[in-house]
């Protein structure tokens, strides 16, 4: 079983990076460089992808010219927030190295059921290549743990094109596993690093496809209709540190509003998972996570108002036509782009030793369920009741605030109470994410009406902002002789006519959209 945590680091770090290894208290037994060559195989449509699976043959060039060679495979496994536990077989070869792989060679009996080995071997071929240097470190902590740190540089290569390997493998050799965790925080409190979820066979075939990562949608997760309190804490927090993670790299590689808004929202589901869970698992530590969720999450709401404007003239907004076609709007907006500084700030951040060692924390939570701890042993059994003992209440509850809040803007259909409503409407959405799929399709519909709801929410927020950007302009103007307003003084109540025109017919449909989700039954 390989363990292993990986970061992502600058090419311009790396030698800050090995000298603070250098400098370390830690013993290191072996430091040593090769050059390693590795082909991937799989089938034309990818059946070895299917099932999870990674297929390479390795070929290790060492510095006194030793020539080694080897085929490995690694099955499906899990991973959590970058900490990756595969099962991983290796096959010694004769070198000269084969061109191709030959899957007869591992023992038959570690093949999943359904895998076709004979068919899959007659359909394998080379796909694409890594060529990299790996230097690496043999590490003993002061407990006796002991823990192989590699570097990697290099590249991956396919049909023509390349991309770069600049990455740092921590993987669990023997002793205590927590210790994998110290040392990575030794890593990122020296440098900045940002943790890795994408193995370099995953990015290989992003390379072969030319596809690029693109951002998530914030789905229902998986809970299986039988699961217990403990598992299902597990799997709902790694879903939700998934997203963020995946979204996370989507923004670092494009800087895109629209992928960061999401990493926000990851946070927020995050946030959510622990307070509903918390009611059970009251602690401290878990207090601690949300503090440290809902800080970050604050320090980025400043996207917020960038990410409407962008949202007002996406391809999928009902205004964009008559933004872009009348006069002075798009000038208007243009003056409120996202700054660029901003955005590269935002990309730093998540180099940081500050959010590096709040994921590592919060991993190293999840998969040593360090709850526990901190759980008298006679509440030890609650982690093993049905999910659906706790499922059914946070719900209720969930849908009851929701209720008020909706009675509210019933009565008093203003900005005032559609603001009110927001918040109790995305807490009802993220119980729904969290657990909704404990109970079959039933929960769909409700979901769907939420959604639908949720868009005209915040499209009404949108047409706020544009409100407020128009006024803006005009007491701009106004508290200052040098300033030139863009809309000019005769037109400007025609656009804010426009504006409220707009206002009014969403929150007729709003209207009619609240009056449906109110007579949904529940489902639980």
């Amino acid at each position: 079983m390989e363990i292993e945590l990986k970061f992502l680091i600058q090419p311009d770090l790396v030698n800050k990076f090995t000298a603070a290894l250098s400098a370390s208290h830690f013993k290191i037994t072996n430091t040593h460089k090769k050059q390693l060559r590795n082909g991937y195989f799989d089938t034309a449509n990818q059946a070895l992808r299917d099932f999870d699976m990674g297929l390479r043959i390795r070929s290790s060039e060492f510095s006194d010219g030793q020539i080694e060679a080897e085929q490995t495979v690694k099955l499906a496994g899990q991973d959590i927030g970058g900490l990756h536990r595969r099962p991983e077989f290796n096959v010694d070869l004769p070198t000269p190295v084969s061109l191709m792989a030959d899957l007869s060679l591992f023992d038959q009996k570690i093949w999943p059921i359904g895998f076709a080995v004979s068919d899959i071997q007659a359909e394998l071929k080379l796909l694409f290549e890594t060529d990299f240097e790996r230097t690496t470190w043999l590490i003993e902590m002061p407990s006796g743990t002991v823990i192989e740190c590699v570097l990697d540089q290099g590249v991956i290569k396919s049909g023509g094109h390349q991309t770069i390997i600049s990455e740092i493998e921590l993987e669990f050799v023997s002793g205590q596993e927590k210790d994998l965790f110290n040392l990575a925080q030794f890593v990122s409190s020296q440098v900045d690093v940002r943790l890795g979820f994408l193995s370099k066979a995953a990015r290989g075939y992003q390379l072969l496809t030319g596809s690029s990562l693109k951002c998530t949608e914030l789905n229902g997760i998986e809970l299986k209709s039988n699961i217990e309190f403990e598992p299902a804490l597990i799997q709902a927090a790694s879903e939700a540190l998934k997203f963020v993670q995946h979204n996370e790299q989507v923004f670092c590689s494009s800087m895109s509003p629209k992928a960061l808004r999401k990493v926000i929202d990851g946070w927020s589901l995050i946030i959510h998972i622990l307070k509903l869970f918390s009611v059970t698992l009251a602690q401290s530590q878990i207090d601690q996570f949300i503090e440290s969720f809902e800080t970050i999450r604050q320090q980025h709401k400043w996207v917020d108002g960038f990410y409407q404007l962008n949202q007002l003239v996406s391809r999928k907004s009902p205004y964009r036509k008559e933004i872009e076609n009348s006069e002075h709007l798009p000038e208007l907006m243009a003056q409120y782009q996202l700054p660029e500084h901003k955005l590269m700030k935002a990309v730093g951040f998540f180099s940081t030793n500050e959010y590096n060692r709040l994921i590592l924390n919060f991993v190293q939570w999840l998969t040593q369920k360090q709850w526990r701890n901190a759980l008298p042993l006679n509440e030890l059994c609650t982690l093993k009741e049905p999910l659906t003992e706790f499922s059914n209440l946070w719900l209720e509850s969930a849908w009851q605030n929701l209720q008020v809040a909706l009675a509210n803007y019933k009565n008093h259909t203003d900005k005032e109470s559609l603001v009110a409503l927001y918040w109790p409407l995305v807490e009802s959405i993220l119980t729904g994410i969290t657990v909704g799929n404990l109970y079959g399709e039933q929960s769909q519909s409700m979901h769907n009406g939420q959604l639908d709801l949720l868009v005209g929410c915040e499209e009404f927020l949108l047409l706020t902002r544009l409100e407020k950007l128009i006024v803006r302009d005009t007491e701009a103007c106004s508290e200052s002789n040098d300033a030139t307003a863009i809309i000019p003084e005769s037109e400007n109540a025609d656009y804010l006519s426009w504006v409220k025109g707009k206002q009014q017919s969403l929150n007729t449909a709003l209207s009619a959209s609240i009056g449906s989700v109110s007579q949904i039954k529940p489902f639980w």
